[in-house]
Order: structure tokens, then sequence, then C-alpha cells
């Protein structure tokens, strides 16, 4: 690779070329709107406001560390991508670098902080996006309840810490046991759910299987289970808050019969069960 295609690449975001003693001695156009004709000047006062090299500060330096990388820093609670190494020239250094602390506040506004699924508010969002298009294009699609079983318990018998561990498993296999093209997140505590898109009840039914089984198979200081409410849209269905109540009602019907089963609602209001130990086979 040489200095011009290095330049094209690093061309849309700012970027610096410097020498063996951190003296700034090109930039692109970006970097040039941003700081000004800064050439001659140290590369770690322009860009971070050092007195010293960035190594000092525990700041990978690919002059100091000789090492080509992408890499993330905060300073001053700013968080910035950075990209940097050494141009095939000889003794000539690049790093570019960008302020992406709005792009972390995204993250943290539509993820749950511990089990980095999906939160409530963008569940609510996406589940409506969903159903205005099956509305428009008739694509079914599916939703999975899935309720922690006697997380009260965890808590009060083994501490908070134990119960939040119990919440990550748990999530871990919701997540092991979706297509790339489905979401799931965390609405509470201990609920989560998962819209399976393109997904008949049919299938819907082996993807709740296989999470219960692996839900089974947790290592843990006591036993963990969850209690599922399934179903699909409905032509009767008139916004997503209706595929909700009748998932969260095949839900609570599991909890009231016998934890740690599946509760399915094809149509009406009936609600039939699944059991893992029943149908292994199927999965």
């Amino acid at each position: 690779m040489n200095f011009s295609e290095i330049e094209d690449i690093k061309n849309l975001i700012p970027c610096i070329i410097v020498d063996n003693y951190y003296n700034i001695l090109a930039l692109n156009t970006t970097a040039q709107n941003m700081l000004g004709d800064v050439r001659g000047e140290k590369c770690y006062k322009i860009i971070y406001g050092f007195d010293s090299p960035c190594y000092q500060k525990n700041i990978k330096c690919p002059v100091y560390h000789k090492q080509t990388n992408i890499d993330t820093i905060t300073l001053d609670f700013e968080v910035y991508l950075r990209s940097y190494g050494n141009i095939p020239l000889g003794g000539l250094f690049y790093e570019s670098i960008i302020n992406i602390t709005k792009l972390e506040f995204v993250r943290t506004a539509i993820l749950d902080s511990l089990t980095k699924l999906y939160n409530k508010k963008f569940m609510e969002n996406f589940l409506d996006k969903t159903f205005t298009l099956w509305r428009r294009y008739k694509q079914i699609f599916s939703v999975i309840y899935v309720d922690i079983d006697h997380l009260k318990e965890i808590n009060d018998n083994f501490g908070h810490l134990s119960g939040d561990e119990a919440i990550i498993k748990i999530s871990n296999c919701l997540k092991a046991n979706i297509r790339a093209s489905d979401v799931t997140g965390r609405l509470s505590g201990d609920e989560f759910l998962i819209v399976l898109t393109n997904t008949s009840i049919k299938d819907a039914e082996i993807v709740a299987l296989r999470i219960l089984r692996c839900i089974n198979e947790i290592r843990f200081i006591k036993k963990l289970s969850v209690s599922i409410g399934l179903t699909e849209v409905f032509e009767t269905d008139e916004g997503y808050h209706s595929l909700l109540e009748r998932a969260d009602k095949a839900l609570y019907a599991v909890k009231r019969s016998q934890k740690g089963k599946i509760g399915i609602i094809k149509s009406g209001n009936e609600v039939y069960f699944l059991e893992l130990n029943r149908i292994e086979n199927q999965i």
C-alpha cells in the first residue's frame, strides 16, 4: 500500500502523518479543516492536548509501540475510535481518531446494561414495525414471552449477584437459539421477549423447545428454569398489543399450571402445553 492509497482510505476521517519525532508532516483535508495547518507541531499536543508522548499516558502510540491497530480510548468521559500504524516509506506513521461518544449513548439507549440484549422500548418499537409490515405484506411472525422461574428465591437465598448471573446465563441461551434476523430483548427483571420474523407458530415451537433445553443444561448453584408463552400474529389482531397480551396469557397459564414448560395459543383463547422431556427427539 502506498502513500496515496492510504490517503484515499483515510480521506473521509481526520488523519495525520507523523515522523519518528512525533512531528506532524501532513494532514488529509478532513484533519486540516478540523485542526488547521499544524504541520511541524507535536501530534500528542495537537490531538490530545498532552505535554508528552501518548505512550506515557498508557495510550498505544504508532511511533513508540510500532504497531498497526484499531482501538478505542476514553478521555474526560469522551470515547474515541482510533486507527493507527506505520507507512511503508520509512519512518512515517499515521493516526486517525473519531469521537464516537454519541454512538455509545445510542447503544446505551437501546441496550439492557446487564444482558446486552435490547431493552423494552426498543422491543416495543421493533414489534410495532414488524406488525405494520405484516399488515402490508402478510409475512407471518411469532413472539415468545420468557419468564425466569424463582428469580426472587435466587436473589433472597444467594444474593443479587447470583440473580444477575442467572439472568445473564439465561439471556445467553436466548441469543444462542435464534437467527440473526430474529430480535430478543429484556423487558424487566425476569421477563424477556423474542420476535421471530417470518416464522410460523409451528417453527417457533421448535425454537422455544431449544431454549428450554439450553436452560435445562445450565450449570448453576440452583436448577434454572423458565416459563414460556408463545403465539403468532392473528388476522384479528388490531395491533402488536393484542399479540403481547395473548403471549402473556399463555405464559401465565404455564405459571399457574406447572412452571418450566411452554404455553401456546394457536387460535382463540385456548392454551395448550409443551414439555421438554416429552418431545426431546423433536429438537
